[in-house]
């Protein structure tokens, strides 16, 4: 569905009256992101890959990462396939890498989606900037808290109680989400750990598979809803063992990260927690040590 110039023209404003509260308010480096509208970019892809038989990374990093050419991004997910790995294929509206532009998936998405990208994405340039050294998992599951925490502080600033109502809707569901995420990712290892599934043919092996992937995509259906807005591929291939390994990576630390930030209360204490490091050597335990002291 399109939208007019002038209603084109009110969301790029919108999205700078975020990134305006980011930098203000939270405290947030965008590195020159979301300065400018490109009506014609190219769009980020991510590529995660996982074993048959467990929610495992099989790659050196945690994605394969390609600006602009799906086709290949494409091809690439098909020929994991054939080795009989999982492979999910990813696209978003936008990057947390700096210099990204507002694109046109984002002037799409609803207000509160919008609201919490910018704030997410700004939070991985802000981490970077820092010379974060600890594991993306701690990253991803730090920028949902800043993007959920502080999308509802914009919202009460800005005055708008629909939008507020709207992103705690929104954020409620998010939360809800990743916490499937990691039952479900409970549910898949206790299967595979299984005596039953040790035991059987590789036949019945893809058959308990494909059960318990269908089960999962019955749940998942209660959000997709939430899941829609964040990105084209979502929801628009099977689920799988490398669906999980994409998710896991924001779910595993969330629920940490989310009650520390409901002790420190304040979202200028929680960004201090977040990014105070004391040098660029400071292990991924130390930092772990310190989320969980706030608590």
């Amino acid at each position: 569905m399109g939208i007019s110039v002038a209603e084109a023209e009110e969301r790029v404003s919108f999205i700078k009256k975020v990134k305006e509260f980011g930098e203000k308010r939270i405290g947030l480096n965008f590195c020159g992101s979301f300065e400018t509208y490109n009506p014609n970019p190219k769009y980020p892809y991510w590529l995660y890959v996982s074993d048959r038989d467990g929610v495992n990374n099989v790659l050196k990093h945690p994605y394969i990462g390609s600006m602009g050419n799906e086709r290949m991004m494409v091809t690439m997910a098909k020929s994991f396939e054939v080795l009989g790995y999982d492979a999910y294929l990813f696209t978003a509206e936008a990057w947390g890498g700096g210099m990204c532009p507002i694109l046109p998936r984002l002037i799409h998405a609803p207000p509160e989606r919008q609201v919490y990208v910018v704030l997410h994405e700004g939070w991985h340039c802000t981490s970077w900037n820092f010379g974060r050294t600890h594991p993306y998992a701690f990253e991803e599951a730090a920028g949902i808290v800043i993007g959920a925490f502080g999308s509802m502080l914009f919202a009460k600033e800005y005055g708008d109680k629909n939008l507020e109502h709207s992103i705690e809707r929104f954020i409620s569901s998010g939360f809800g989400f990743y916490d499937w995420i990691n039952a479900s990712c409970r549910a898949i290892r206790d299967m595979y750990m299984s005596a039953a599934f040790d035991s059987v043919t590789e036949e019945d092996k893809e058959m308990m598979r494909k059960s318990i992937f269908a089960r999962l995509w019955k749940e998942s259906g209660q959000f997709r809803e939430w899941v829609r807005p964040i990105a084209r591929a979502h929801f628009s291939q099977p689920i799988n063992n490398a669906f999980f390994v994409r998710y896991r990576n924001y779910s595993t630390y969330q629920k940490l990260m989310r009650e520390a930030a409901i002790k420190l209360s304040g979202i200028d204490a929680i960004m201090d927690a977040f990014t105070h490091i004391p040098d660029k050597r400071t292990s991924a335990k130390k930092y772990f040590e310190n989320i969980v002291s706030c608590i």
